[in-house]
């Protein structure tokens, strides 16, 4: 589920921030377990943000990759399980991959690094909600 406007701001003013590299690309996270669900959304399904800066990639095609691949990792992930917001952006790509991100070696950087990150903050939110 994606996120409104207000709760992405909510999350940079208030989420855990967390990165996580593989191959140079390195993806930057804020994170909050949701405490009460919204009508809006479901107890048991997190809700996902992602911004790719054109400072980083260029052209929305590649843009546009980028979050489809990012999107994809999370949908198959166990994070999405956990009732959690979550805000991922894009930080540095290297300019190899940036120019050329229809290259499976490409999207196999981009995988990497969402599941690095993906499994960091499944282990600190699972942390989160033993302590409480």
């Amino acid at each position: 589920m994606r996120l409104a406007s207000a709760e992405v701001k909510q999350l940079l003013d208030h989420g855990q921030r967390l990165s996580a590299s593989a191959a140079d690309v390195v993806l930057t996270s804020r994170s909050a377990i949701r405490s009460v669900p919204t009508m809006r959304h479901s107890a048991s399904l997190a809700g996902i943000a992602l911004s790719v800066p054109k400072r980083q990639l260029k052209r929305a095609v590649d843009r546009n990759r980028t979050k489809r691949v990012l999107r994809e990792v999370f949908r198959r992930h166990e994070l999405r399980n956990i009732p959690l917001e979550l805000l991922v952006t894009v930080t540095s790509v290297p300019k190899l991959i940036a120019g050329n991100m229809k290259h499976k070696q490409a999207t196999q950087h981009l995988q990497t690094a969402a599941l690095g990150l993906y499994d960091r903050i499944l282990q600190r939110s699972k942390k989160v909600v033993e302590a409480s």
